[in-house]
């Protein structure tokens, strides 16, 4: 599963995988937050599904989609 965080106060977004500590499953880092400055898509089945789900051109998280 995939999840992408939409950003809209800096313009971006970026996807992840759903176990990745930033992400935690759509939970994000700064959960109960709100949502005034972004928010979190998904879930999604693909990664293409998760690609394309924002206004955004979305970047794979380096931490848990970098190629290490």
């Amino acid at each position: 599963m995939y999840w992408t965080y939409e950003n809209w106060t800096h313009k971006y977004a970026r996807y992840h995988k759903a176990e990745c500590p930033y992400c935690k499953n759509g939970g994000g880092v700064h959960a109960g937050t709100g949502n005034r400055n972004g928010q979190w898509l998904g879930p999604f089945q693909s990664q293409a599904n998760a690609q394309s789900a924002s206004r955004f051109s979305p970047q794979p998280c380096k931490f848990c989609l970098s190629a290490r």
